[in-house]
């Protein structure tokens, strides 16, 4: 293990600059300090919370452990929690490059402490209270962990089902003052149910949205960014072969995908694929983009308080489901003016006595129009 200084040597403490973490991250592990990279590390330091939402293949999960060492050597007594919608990822990516990236430090310019792979923990050993640990996210109350004199908290994959807002309020729980921090990392949601949809509305939060082209591949390749392209980021000829696989359309061109892409942009377009604004655009898909999206809670609300009115006793036609399982139930289904009833169900393959039970009720209703 080395014992020399890192070669550009620098002050880090609080206070000293937007840039104080990137300088660290580049300066003792080797990291390069991407557009994305520093946008995140200056909004945490001006910021208490902070949602960064972005494509796929830019650099998120890398920055977590990226920022999450700098801020933890930087800051006086402080405490690192880290979690994330599946195990998977707080496991291999976040652990894993968590690892990498403190042996670097530790091996090359003798950064003090040990990570422990039982705990996924580093432990500083400049304090008791003062270490980064991965913590899994499976239930909300065990993600309220001690208050120090600095709490950075990240959440990772927050818009996976393993993340809900009982999660999310837990970890703004252990906030207390100016100098902790929580931040939430994930996809665009695709509608309001989601927990990370909440934080987009709120005043509360400071959102950051990068889209693939924010990626530091593609910069060098625009030519806005100097330096090598880094492995493992999207590059153009990713977002190109998405472009293909999500539309029945010729690739345009990445300036004109961007302007299409671009919610702010005269040339905005509603109609392109969900999951192209999700993981290429970095935003969440207007109503009318191309596959169906789940209706509002504004829309089920409207739908469930409705006046109907009068609605007729019998239907004006009926659907009988002919395929089904022995566990399925639901025989048939009818429709009364703009209301659906399930007409007749029965657990059960016997066939024929259900047959027979739904010969009569056709015949009460007077031969309805009928679908199978």
């Amino acid at each position: 293990m080395s014992s020399q200084m890192p070669p550009r040597p620098k002050e880090y403490k609080p206070g000293s600059g937007n840039d104080r973490y990137v300088e660290f991250a580049h300066d003792w592990l080797g990291v390069t300090p991407t557009y994305v990279l520093k946008q995140i590390a200056a909004a945490i330091e001006e910021h208490q919370q902070v949602l960064v939402l972005g494509a796929n293949g830019i650099g998120k999960s890398f920055g977590i452990p990226a920022i999450g060492l700098p801020a933890l050597y930087t800051n006086p007594q402080t405490i690192v929690h880290i979690t994330a919608g599946t195990s998977t990822t707080l496991k291999n990516t976040i652990w894993k490059g968590t690892k990498t990236l403190f042996k670097h430090a530790k091996e090359n310019y003798g950064l003090p402490g040990r990570h422990l792979d039982g705990t996924r923990e580093i432990r500083t050993e400049l304090g008791e209270e003062w270490y980064y640990e991965c913590i899994s996210p499976r239930y909300p109350d065990d993600l309220e962990g001690p208050h120090n004199e600095h709490v950075i908290y990240f959440i990772e994959e927050a818009d996976k089902p393993g993340v809900t807002k009982e999660h999310i309020d837990s970890v703004r729980s252990t906030v207390t003052d100016e100098n902790d921090r929580v931040v939430v990392v994930a996809n665009p949601p695709v509608d309001e149910s989601n927990a990370v949809y909440d934080l987009i509305e709120s005043d509360e939060w400071h959102t950051l949205q990068f889209a693939s082209w924010d990626s530091h591949n593609v910069r060098v390749e625009r030519g806005i960014e100097d330096g090598e392209k880094i492995g493992g980021l999207v590059d153009t000829s990713k977002i190109e072969s998405d472009w293909g696989e999500y539309h029945d359309e010729e690739w345009p061109g990445l300036e004109q995908v961007i302007e299409w892409s671009d919610p702010d942009s005269e040339s905005f377009r509603t109609d392109l694929h969900t999951l192209w604004y999700k993981r290429r655009a970095g935003i969440v898909p207007p109503d009318d983009a191309e596959t169906w999206r789940p209706f509002t809670i504004s829309e089920v609300k409207a739908a469930y308080n409705r006046d109907v009115g009068h609605t007729r006793e019998t239907p004006q036609s009926v659907g009988v489901d002919v395929a089904r399982g022995g566990g399925d139930k639901t025989v048939a289904i009818g429709l009364h003016n703009t209301e659906v009833r399930v007409e007749y169900q029965k657990k059960g393959t016997n066939h024929v006595t259900q047959r027979k039970a739904l010969e009569g009720k056709l015949n009460e209703w007077a031969s309805p129009t009928v679908h199978v």
